[in-house]
Protein backbone atom coordinates (compact mmCIF):
# COMPACT_ATOMS: atom_id res chain seq x y z
CA UNK A 1 0.00 0.00 0.00
CA UNK A 2 2.79 2.26 1.17
CA UNK A 3 4.77 1.70 -2.50
CA UNK A 4 2.11 2.00 -4.46
CA UNK A 5 1.11 5.64 -2.94
CA UNK A 6 4.71 6.39 -3.13
CA UNK A 7 4.98 5.44 -6.71
CA UNK A 8 1.88 7.14 -7.12
CA UNK A 9 2.95 10.53 -6.06
CA UNK A 10 6.43 10.16 -7.98
CA UNK A 11 4.38 9.83 -11.02
CA UNK A 12 2.72 13.41 -10.41
CA UNK A 13 5.47 14.87 -8.46
CA UNK A 14 8.03 14.76 -12.24
CA UNK A 15 5.10 16.51 -14.32
CA UNK A 16 5.95 19.47 -16.27
CA UNK A 17 3.77 22.79 -15.67
CA UNK A 18 2.30 22.19 -19.27
CA UNK A 19 1.62 18.74 -18.47
CA UNK A 20 -0.03 19.90 -15.08
CA UNK A 21 -1.93 22.70 -17.21
CA UNK A 22 -3.03 19.74 -19.17
CA UNK A 23 -4.59 17.99 -16.54
CA UNK A 24 -6.33 20.90 -15.10
CA UNK A 25 -8.17 21.05 -18.30
CA UNK A 26 -8.88 17.65 -18.61
CA UNK A 27 -10.21 18.11 -14.61
CA UNK A 28 -12.95 20.98 -15.65
CA UNK A 29 -13.77 18.74 -18.93
CA UNK A 30 -14.76 15.70 -16.61
CA UNK A 31 -16.56 17.67 -13.95
CA UNK A 32 -18.45 19.54 -17.01
CA UNK A 33 -19.21 15.53 -18.47
CA UNK A 34 -22.89 15.41 -17.15
CA UNK A 35 -23.70 19.02 -19.24
CA UNK A 36 -21.92 17.33 -22.26
CA UNK A 37 -24.40 14.18 -21.96
CA UNK A 38 -27.43 16.34 -21.87
CA UNK A 39 -26.33 18.34 -24.63
CA UNK A 40 -26.15 14.94 -26.71
CA UNK A 41 -22.61 15.13 -26.72
CA UNK A 42 -20.82 11.51 -28.16
CA UNK A 43 -17.59 12.41 -26.47
CA UNK A 44 -18.53 13.51 -23.47
CA UNK A 45 -15.34 14.66 -20.93
CA UNK A 46 -13.78 15.12 -23.74
CA UNK A 47 -11.35 18.65 -23.67
CA UNK A 48 -9.08 20.77 -26.61
CA UNK A 49 -6.16 22.69 -26.79
CA UNK A 50 -7.37 26.01 -27.79
CA UNK A 51 -7.32 27.07 -23.96
CA UNK A 52 -4.11 25.91 -23.10
CA UNK A 53 -2.65 27.44 -26.45
CA UNK A 54 -3.95 30.72 -25.56
CA UNK A 55 -2.82 31.08 -21.56
CA UNK A 56 0.21 28.98 -21.59
CA UNK A 57 1.47 30.13 -24.53
CA UNK A 58 -0.37 33.87 -25.44
CA UNK A 59 -1.51 32.24 -28.59
CA UNK A 60 -3.21 35.07 -30.78
CA UNK A 61 -7.36 33.93 -30.12
CA UNK A 62 -8.01 34.81 -34.41
CA UNK A 63 -5.11 32.18 -34.95
CA UNK A 64 -6.60 29.33 -32.80
CA UNK A 65 -10.62 29.59 -34.09
CA UNK A 66 -9.03 29.91 -37.79
CA UNK A 67 -9.07 26.31 -39.47
CA UNK A 68 -5.74 24.52 -39.17
CA UNK A 69 -6.18 23.61 -42.62
CA UNK A 70 -6.95 26.92 -44.23
CA UNK A 71 -5.29 28.04 -47.48
CA UNK A 72 -1.74 27.76 -47.52
CA UNK A 73 -1.57 30.14 -44.29
CA UNK A 74 2.15 29.91 -43.72
CA UNK A 75 2.27 32.56 -40.69
CA UNK A 76 -0.44 30.91 -38.45
CA UNK A 77 1.25 27.25 -39.16
CA UNK A 78 4.48 28.81 -38.20
CA UNK A 79 3.05 30.43 -35.17
CA UNK A 80 1.18 27.60 -33.37
CA UNK A 81 3.72 24.82 -35.04
CA UNK A 82 6.10 25.10 -31.85
CA UNK A 83 3.18 25.56 -29.22
CA UNK A 84 1.48 22.30 -30.88
CA UNK A 85 4.30 19.76 -31.15
CA UNK A 86 5.10 21.02 -27.24
CA UNK A 87 1.64 19.86 -26.17
CA UNK A 88 1.32 16.83 -28.25
CA UNK A 89 4.67 15.75 -27.07
CA UNK A 90 3.12 16.45 -23.04
CA UNK A 91 0.31 14.71 -23.98
CA UNK A 92 2.04 11.65 -25.12
CA UNK A 93 3.56 11.70 -22.09
CA UNK A 94 0.65 11.86 -19.98
CA UNK A 95 -0.74 9.02 -22.01
CA UNK A 96 2.34 6.74 -21.68
CA UNK A 97 1.51 7.38 -17.76
CA UNK A 98 -1.72 6.25 -17.94
CA UNK A 99 -3.66 9.60 -16.95
CA UNK A 100 -4.49 10.51 -20.51
CA UNK A 101 -6.84 8.13 -23.24
CA UNK A 102 -8.49 8.73 -26.51
CA UNK A 103 -11.66 8.67 -27.19
CA UNK A 104 -10.61 7.41 -31.03
CA UNK A 105 -7.36 5.19 -31.36
CA UNK A 106 -6.83 7.25 -34.49
CA UNK A 107 -7.17 10.68 -35.74
CA UNK A 108 -8.54 13.96 -33.72
CA UNK A 109 -11.51 12.30 -32.23
CA UNK A 110 -10.52 14.38 -28.40
CA UNK A 111 -8.68 13.10 -25.66
CA UNK A 112 -9.98 12.75 -22.29
CA UNK A 113 -8.73 11.76 -18.10
CA UNK A 114 -8.58 8.27 -17.14
CA UNK A 115 -9.58 7.20 -13.84
CA UNK A 116 -6.17 6.95 -12.72
CA UNK A 117 -5.88 10.63 -14.31
CA UNK A 118 -8.91 12.14 -12.42
CA UNK A 119 -6.93 11.12 -9.30
CA UNK A 120 -3.61 13.12 -10.48
CA UNK A 121 -5.41 16.01 -11.79
CA UNK A 122 -7.20 16.10 -8.55
CA UNK A 123 -3.71 15.90 -6.43
CA UNK A 124 -2.40 18.61 -8.80
CA UNK A 125 -4.78 21.09 -9.26
CA UNK A 126 -5.75 21.04 -5.55
CA UNK A 127 -8.04 24.80 -5.90
CA UNK A 128 -9.72 24.20 -8.96
CA UNK A 129 -12.88 23.38 -8.08
CA UNK A 130 -16.18 21.50 -9.94
CA UNK A 131 -19.25 22.73 -9.73
CA UNK A 132 -21.61 22.06 -7.64
CA UNK A 133 -24.88 19.50 -7.86
CA UNK A 134 -27.21 22.01 -7.74
CA UNK A 135 -25.08 24.38 -10.50
CA UNK A 136 -25.01 21.29 -12.27
CA UNK A 137 -28.99 20.27 -12.48
CA UNK A 138 -29.31 24.00 -13.77
CA UNK A 139 -27.08 23.51 -16.66
CA UNK A 140 -28.97 20.59 -17.51
CA UNK A 141 -31.88 22.06 -16.94
CA UNK A 142 -31.54 24.49 -19.75
CA UNK A 143 -30.14 22.08 -22.51
CA UNK A 144 -33.31 20.18 -21.59
CA UNK A 145 -35.58 22.96 -22.18
CA UNK A 146 -33.53 23.99 -25.19
CA UNK A 147 -33.41 20.29 -26.90
CA UNK A 148 -37.36 20.26 -26.10
CA UNK A 149 -37.99 23.06 -28.26
CA UNK A 150 -35.12 22.64 -30.37
CA UNK A 151 -35.53 20.73 -34.21
CA UNK A 152 -33.53 18.32 -35.97
CA UNK A 153 -31.15 15.45 -34.19
CA UNK A 154 -30.81 17.21 -30.48
CA UNK A 155 -34.37 17.12 -29.67
CA UNK A 156 -36.28 15.12 -26.81
CA UNK A 157 -38.99 12.65 -26.91
CA UNK A 158 -41.96 14.63 -25.58
CA UNK A 159 -42.48 11.43 -23.43
CA UNK A 160 -39.11 12.22 -21.35
CA UNK A 161 -39.41 14.38 -18.24
CA UNK A 162 -36.78 16.73 -16.86
CA UNK A 163 -36.64 13.89 -13.86
CA UNK A 164 -35.57 11.18 -15.61
CA UNK A 165 -33.83 13.31 -18.28
CA UNK A 166 -31.38 14.59 -15.32
CA UNK A 167 -30.91 10.95 -13.46
CA UNK A 168 -29.87 9.83 -17.10
CA UNK A 169 -27.27 12.48 -17.48
CA UNK A 170 -25.78 12.94 -13.92
CA UNK A 171 -23.92 10.76 -11.67
CA UNK A 172 -25.66 8.70 -9.39
CA UNK A 173 -25.22 10.11 -5.78
CA UNK A 174 -23.42 8.15 -2.74
CA UNK A 175 -25.19 7.56 0.20
CA UNK A 176 -25.07 9.95 3.09
CA UNK A 177 -23.52 8.50 5.88
CA UNK A 178 -26.66 9.25 8.09
CA UNK A 179 -28.17 7.06 5.64
CA UNK A 180 -25.61 4.76 5.15
CA UNK A 181 -25.67 4.24 9.09
CA UNK A 182 -29.34 3.83 8.97
CA UNK A 183 -29.62 0.90 6.39
CA UNK A 184 -26.34 -1.06 7.87
CA UNK A 185 -28.29 -1.30 11.75
CA UNK A 186 -25.42 -2.55 13.62
CA UNK A 187 -26.38 -5.58 15.30
CA UNK A 188 -25.02 -7.21 18.52
CA UNK A 189 -23.22 -10.65 19.08
CA UNK A 190 -25.10 -12.95 20.65
CA UNK A 191 -23.44 -15.04 23.40
CA UNK A 192 -23.95 -18.06 25.28
CA UNK A 193 -24.13 -16.93 29.37
CA UNK A 194 -22.43 -20.55 30.23
CA UNK A 195 -21.91 -21.16 34.23
CA UNK A 196 -24.99 -18.70 35.44
CA UNK A 197 -26.66 -21.68 37.28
Amino acid sequence: MINRLHSAMLKVSKLSKLQKRILEEGLKAYWCEPIHRAWGSKTPGRFGISQILEEFFGANKEDIKRSYSWPRRGDQRERLAKPRASISRAMSRLTKRGFLERFEPTGRGGWRLSAEGVKAASNVCPLVQGPTRTELIQKIKQAFLVRKRALGRVRLSESVTLREFVASVLPQRKPRLREHRKNNVRRGVEVELVGLD
